[in-house]
């Protein structure tokens, strides 16, 4: 049984060496001697060239951004709404 290789850029029976470029408990970026970033998410591996993850982290850095905007607008809302609760409707003592 021959071995196909990952990449058609590869020959026959050769394969990508692999280097670990950083990770933790959740995620983990690899580097193939090809130059294709594999990043592993759990059961998820995504093959993608430097610009595109470039491009992701982009838009998630936003999404946290966002995201953090919305929580602080929230929390404002939520501790405005609280102090609120304390009060008599005008009129009533």
């Amino acid at each position: 049984m021959t071995m196909k290789p990952e990449h058609s850029n590869l020959s026959e029976g050769e394969s990508c060496a692999v280097v670990r470029l950083a990770g933790n408990e959740i995620v983990a970026v690899d580097r193939c001697s090809c130059g294709t970033l594999r990043v592993h998410l759990g059961a998820l591996t995504l093959r993608i060239n430097a610009e595109g993850l470039q491009a992701i982290m982009q838009t998630l850095n936003e999404a946290l951004i966002a995201n953090a905007s919305l929580k602080a607008t929230t929390q404002s809302a939520l501790a405005a709404a609280a102090l609120g609760m304390g009060k008599s409707p005008r009129g009533q003592s």
